[in-house]
């Protein structure tokens, strides 16, 4: 236990480092915003495959493939060595090489590459949020994880407005054309690099100077379920999956990537090609949806959830799907005027930041609370190896899923009244999670 003074400093470094991650987090919101907002547009008029969406799903998929492989591996090696900061650096560096592939259009390839490149910013987030489980006591839990995930809508709400201020930029860079479609590859590419330097200069290995939560919430308690620190990683995973609660959670991280993808992607067809609105109500309907979950972030940071609402969340999360996947059919089939087809939009948009912010708020708490301080990162990691495999199928079958909405949406409903079940069933051990892994 550090004495009075060190911890003061410590506590200095951990503001600091939160910080750093909210950038961290910002740019992946950024990035993210810019891409769902352009990237249709870039694969139809700039590269010209002769097989858009087939490529935009691939292109889509590609940003989660480093979720697959590399959470699990990162988060067992910073468990144990917790030398966050040097994974960090090593992570911006393979971001920047992204940025600078990303906008060369001469093949599919570069896209692809560069935006599986970019994927590990995502890919470690789980380190990010295991650092923070270590770092805050488990009540300030419930404001800076939300924070974490919900400043990513706000860099979200940024990254239409940066696209619109290049909407009529035109110009070529030997023979790379650098258009509104894919000027986002040289953004990302500075703010890339002003996070690398803000990471080199400001932060810190936190836990591996002092672990919050080993000694302050598992001193004295759950010693009878904790378990041995040197288990095998098959132990743990076998651990994981006999943990009802973890269990369920993991299953709902699939179905949530999923239909993440298949919510998000399609919106821009349905946007621009179904209902043939401009890209520039494209742009402005990401911007409101940023604007709106920015205030909802805003409101969860300053009210202190507790664990029986943070529960509750999960069950918005679901419901919230339920009235997206409702929308999107709608408008699909373009039923109503124009107005009806905006207010449709409108309706959609809301309940996705529901389902987003909910989510984050739910499944991320909830698995940094059932972990023991030395399992914090492998759990998140294999939580986050969940999402992005359901994100990975979700964009994958972008091409196939557009044309059979009917029988997909309708799919999607039943499992979700299934969850629901299931929910309500846990809704006791989920409302009060303690350490068991």
């Amino acid at each position: 236990m550090p004495s009075e003074t060190e911890l003061l400093q410590w506590k200095k470094k951990r503001t600091s480092t939160y910080v750093v991650f909210l950038f961290f987090y910002f740019l992946i919101g950024l990035e993210l915003g810019c891409i769902n907002a352009t990237l249709w547009i870039y694969v139809s008029t700039l590269l010209k495959t002769g097989n858009d969406k087939l490529y935009y799903g691939l292109i889509t998929a590609a940003f989660y493939v480093p979720s697959l492989f590399f959470p699990p591996i990162v988060t067992r090696f910073v468990d144990k060595t917790r030398r966050m900061k040097l994974c960090f650096i090593g992570v911006l560096c393979l971001s920047i090489a992204g940025s600078i592939l990303y906008p060369i259009h001469t093949s599919p390839v570069f896209p692809l590459a560069g935006r599986f490149l970019s994927g590990f910013n995502i890919a470690f987030a789980p380190v990010i949020i295991s650092e923070v489980a270590r770092s805050f006591t488990s009540k300030e839990l419930m404001q800076r994880i939300p924070l974490l995930n919900g400043i990513i809508m706000i860099g979200y709400a940024f990254g239409p407005c940066v696209s619109i201020l290049f909407i009529n930029i035109d110009f070529w860079i030997g023979g790379i054309h650098i258009t509104y479609a894919n000027v986002i590859g040289p953004v990302l590419f500075l703010i890339s690099v002003a996070i690398l330097l803000s990471v080199v200069f400001l932060s810190y290995d936190l836990s591996r100077e002092y672990d919050m939560k080993r000694d302050t919430t598992e001193a004295n308690e759950y010693t009878s379920s904790k378990p041995s620190r040197s288990e095998s990683t098959m132990d743990i995973m076998k651990r994981i999956l006999q943990t009802a609660d973890a269990l369920l959670i993991i299953t709902l991280s699939v179905f949530y990537g999923i239909v993440d993808q298949i919510m998000f992607r399609v919106l821009p067809i349905l946007i621009i090609d179904k209902l043939n609105f401009s890209y520039t109500f494209l742009n402005w309907s990401f911007v409101a949806l940023s604007a709106l979950s920015t205030v909802l972030v805003l409101v969860l940071v300053c009210w202190k959830m507790s664990d029986k609402q943070l529960y509750y969340t999960g069950l918005v999360s679901v419901i919230s799907i339920m009235i997206v996947t409702s929308l999107q059919l709608l408008t699909y089939h373009k039923v109503g005027n124009e107005k009806t087809w905006y207010l449709w939009i409108i309706i959609t948009l809301f309940a996705l930041i529901l389902f987003l912010l909910s989510d984050q708020a739910f499944s991320v708490v909830i698995c940094a609370k059932l972990a023991f301080s030395y399992n914090q990162g492998f759990i998140e990691g294999v939580r986050t190896f969940a999402v992005q495999s359901g994100r990975i199928i979700g964009g994958l079958l972008i091409g196939v899923y557009f044309e059979y909405m009917n029988v997909f949406y309708i799919g999607i409903n039943v499992v979700l009244i299934l969850f629901l079940f299931v929910m309500i069933s846990r809704r006791r051990s989920l409302s009060n999670p303690v350490p068991v892994i």
